[in-house]
């Protein structure tokens, strides 16, 4: 017959898999198994106004149009018209090195051509996915630094007019890596993984919805509307997710 499993966590500090407190709740936070639905590991993915997230020569404006989900919460991201570099990344992803990951946006163009996908550590190691919103199609993909590479990179269609970019990569460190969206004029490739610094004519696109997750496969947008230690968890897998190191099923 079947037998009833029951999950338990044991207690910080004790022995043996019967000690009291081993239950999801228990008193020491940091010991119990968490019950967690999260596959983004970005933060803020629809705030890109937000500290996390940095950027240089654009200009990000909140509520510019409908997003692909139908609220009005799609950014405005225009270039400036010196002669730079035009992006924002976040910082907040902590990569592992030779671990597959996938990037993607939505993007819904306006008059811009050309947009990228990036991510780089170390101010060298490098990996990018350059766009063409005229054509829908992927321009050109590089890397550079040990261990990091580009697998794919892919365009699918969104909601209310735009796409969703995605580039799946092989991470080349194991420590955070700036990754982001950038503005351009090429598909030249240069300082990480942008194209030499040119001057931008104002040109524009709408952004929404950004998402790193493991693998290659890319899931369903997941919202995380915070810094991401709360976030729904409703519609999305729900799993215990063990500390590894006093954790234990056993028969109920």
């Amino acid at each position: 017959s079947n037998p009833v499993g029951l999950a338990l966590d044991l207690r910080l500090g004790a022995t043996v898999l019967t000690d009291p407190g081993n239950h999801l709740f228990q008193a020491t936070s940091t010991a119990r198994p968490l019950v967690s639905g999260r596959v983004n590991l970005l933060t803020y993915t629809e705030d890109f106004s937000n500290a996390v997230w940095q950027s240089g020569g654009v200009t990000l404006t909140p509520a510019a149009t409908v997003a692909p989900d139908g609220t009005t919460s799609a950014y405005s991201c225009s270039e400036g018209t010196g002669t730079s570099l035009h992006y924002f990344v976040e910082h907040q992803v902590t990569y592992v090195t030779g671990q597959t990951y996938s990037f993607s946006i939505f993007v819904k163009k306006v008059d811009s051509k050309y947009v990228r996908l990036f991510s780089y550590s170390d101010g060298a190691a490098w990996m990018a996915a350059v766009f063409d919103l005229d054509t829908g199609l992927v321009a050109a993909t590089d890397a550079s630094g040990t261990s990091w590479g580009v697998v794919s990179a892919g365009v699918s269609p969104a909601a209310n007019g735009f796409v969703r970019l995605s580039v799946t990569f092989t991470s080349g460190t194991s420590s955070a890596a700036d990754t982001g969206f950038a503005m351009s004029d090429s598909t030249d490739f240069g300082f990480y993984g942008l194209e030499p610094a040119y001057a931008g004519t104002n040109r524009s696109v709408h952004v929404w919805g950004a998402q790193v997750e493991y693998g290659e496969a890319t899931f369903d947008y997941q919202a995380i509307l915070t810094d991401g230690s709360t976030y729904p968890a409703t519609g999305f897998p729900i799993f215990q997710k063990f500390d590894g190191t006093d954790d234990g099923m056993a028969t109920a």
